[in-house]
């Protein structure tokens, strides 16, 4: 399923969704507004309304939590393993956890020399394989396993971030539909207090 967030102004706020089947467009704002003149349609439908945006959120966050668990922590977990390859070519023996991350966003940035980058990290790579005993892989061997996603690290963030960002809009979303449930139940209780009253 395909969600894109469009207008997001007061106005105009609308959320597509596609799946295998068809696409269809919410206007979230009309959707929001309580129409007092059939009220008995808005709480009949209010409970699974707010249970649709409420699947649509979860599907969201499960999406980014995905990406984030069978994706991009391998992709950083990678990153930062050259990252110590080059650290050590430079010289550091015992890089920090900290020094590992900055120089992985270095080195897998978008526009980087990636040729200059794989002669120090290959130099790294070679002592650690010699310490331990393993012959170590050509340089040209190594550049291709160093840099085979083909996404910088600046892209990879802006999918976490993107994903992250369209989970955050359709809980408040769901939240909205949640607080319109409450707002009917009110207003449905109020009306039937009235008709008592007047009995």
């Amino acid at each position: 399923m395909e969600v894109e967030i469009q207008g997001q102004t007061l106005q105009s706020f609308t959320v597509k969704v596609t799946d295998d089947t068809q696409s269809q467009v919410f206007d979230v704002h009309s959707l929001l507004d309580v129409d007092d003149a059939n009220l008995d349609y808005e709480i009949r439908t209010a409970a699974t309304t707010e249970h649709w945006w409420h699947q649509l959120a979860l599907t969201a966050e499960k999406d980014f939590e995905e990406f984030e668990k069978t994706f991009y922590d391998q992709y950083m977990a990678h990153a930062e393993k050259y990252a110590a390859y080059f650290l050590r070519g430079q010289g550091e023996k015992n890089p920090t956890g900290t020094s590992k991350e900055k120089c992985a966003i270095l080195l897998f940035a978008e526009g980087v020399d990636e040729k200059a980058s794989v002669a120090i990290a290959w130099m790294g790579y070679k002592e650690v394989m010699g310490k331990v005993g393993l012959t170590p892989k050509s340089e040209a061997d190594f550049l291709v396993d160093m840099y085979r996603y083909d996404q910088s690290v600046e892209e990879i963030e802006m999918i976490r971030l993107s994903k992250k960002h369209r989970a955050a809009q359709l809980r408040a979303i769901f939240s909205a539909f949640s607080t319109k449930s409450w707002s009917i139940k009110t207003r449905s209780a109020d009306e039937r207090a009235k008709l008592h009253a007047n009995v």
